[in-house]
């Protein structure tokens, strides 16, 4: 959806309202961090820290995936962005680590701040749908062209004829109303708008095939840097 819409130009303004008074309650919470609070405030402290900002990140995300996004192509490394976004403090869906397969280094041109978005997104996702003792599996793998990030969930597996429609914002919409087991929100619209936006893709695979299957891979590819995988 064009940026110049009514829509694009209201969902604007109501995210400017939205971040005002998230602003003053982060600004708060975080003044607080440096008071002498018991071990147990300190953690409900964590959390509503957590909340505020897993809010602000979705009132971003919302935006971005209706209006669009405009990346800042540049050299990163792809497997450092994916440890940092298992490092970021949890929000109110995450629970359990991460575990990455893959290389340790992974040159790709992308925009930092928007694919490390999108990882969060995945792994944010795939956490509300895995169990709490068990960790979130990420690979990492390229081809000749692209670097690619999978996220696996072990939510209920989502059927073929439904994928497509989990990255468009009606579809997304369509899911939410008449598979809400099924729904991911907002979010793979986000991602493949920012995959594409990259000169990349962004879909999802169920794994494995078959009517018994349980679990899905959320995946983004953006293309490979001068560096590459690591050797």
């Amino acid at each position: 959806m064009p940026s110049d819409t009514l829509t694009g130009k209201l969902l604007g303004l109501l995210a400017h309202d939205l971040r005002t008074p998230l602003s003053s309650v982060l600004l708060h919470l975080e003044l607080l961090e440096g008071a002498g609070l018991t071990s147990e405030a300190r953690e409900d402290l964590a959390y509503a820290l957590a909340s505020a900002r897993a809010l602000t990140e979705m009132i971003d995300v919302a935006v971005d995936a209706i209006r669009g996004v405009e990346p800042v192509m540049e050299e990163h490394d792809l497997a450092a962005i994916v440890r940092q976004a298992g490092e970021r403090p949890p929000g109110v869906a995450s629970r359990g680590p991460i575990e990455v397969d893959g290389p340790d280094a992974l040159g790709v041109r992308c925009d930092h701040r928007l694919t490390l978005r999108v990882v969060e997104q995945m792994v944010s996702s795939a956490r509300a749908v895995t169990p709490s003792d068990r960790a979130v599996k990420v690979k990492l793998s390229a081809d000749t062209q692209r670097g690619r990030v999978e996220v696996v969930d072990e939510g209920v597996a989502i059927p073929a004829e439904l994928r497509e429609q989990f990255f468009d914002a009606a579809g997304a919409v369509a899911i939410r109303a008449e598979h809400r087991g099924l729904s991911r929100g907002i979010g793979p619209v986000f991602c493949r708008r920012v995959a594409r936006a990259q000169g990349g893709e962004a879909g999802v695979d169920q794994l494995p095939e078959g009517p018994e299957a349980r679990g899905n891979a959320f995946w983004i590819e953006v293309p490979l840097g001068k560096a590459g995988p690591a050797s």
